[in-house]
């Protein structure tokens, strides 16, 4: 009826690393506080001394090297920077037991909880206007396994800007080599 007489919810009591690493930078932790007022103290701490943040970071990036392993670190980063950069590929990749062609435009890339790289791409759509004439949204996103791309070759940055004459001849040459596969 009243709600101030309503139980507050509980909230999250504090990770067990959150309560190590707060331990080692000497941050006192109540039995009242919660996993986000931990946190905060955590980031206020880290505020007043950069080098600690920092220093996380680089534990953390450590670790992460050992479990996955440089060679995928580097290739992750590559297709990071592929994506902030180049943004355009014609793409023949494994989807099921079919071969695809395409023109994809990479976002990004990470690991996944398994190890594997994991980009995460946008293939165009051939949009119909009576108006202005076709163009290509490129509006169909989904996650591909690099494991499952067989061959790609990069395109320029503007390449959504040349139109869908580009696109047919970009995929025509990508039939064309994937015939060879």
């Amino acid at each position: 009826m009243f709600g101030f007489f309503k139980k507050k919810p509980p909230s999250d009591p504090p990770t067990e690393k959150q309560l190590r690493y707060a331990k080692r930078l000497g941050i006192t932790v109540t039995p009242s506080m919660s996993k986000d007022d931990v946190s905060a103290a955590i980031g206020a701490a880290e505020r007043v001394n950069p080098r600690l943040g920092q220093d996380r970071e680089r534990v953390k990036a450590k670790a992460r090297e050992r479990k996955f392993g440089p060679e995928l670190i580097a290739e992750e980063e590559r297709w990071n920077q592929f994506a902030e950069t180049t943004e355009y590929m014609l793409a023949i990749y494994r989807h099921g037991k079919a071969i695809v062609v395409d023109v994809l435009r990479v976002n990004e890339a990470w690991i996944n909880e398994r190890g594997k790289l994991v980009l995460g791409v946008a293939a165009p759509k051939v949009v119909k206007d009576r108006h202005i004439g076709d163009w290509l949204d490129w509006d169909r996103h989904f996650e591909l396994s690099r494991e499952k791309l067989l061959h790609f070759e990069a395109l320029h940055r503007e390449f959504h800007d040349e139109g869908n004459d580009a696109y047919r001849r970009t995929v025509e040459r990508g039939l064309k080599v994937a015939r060879k596969l």
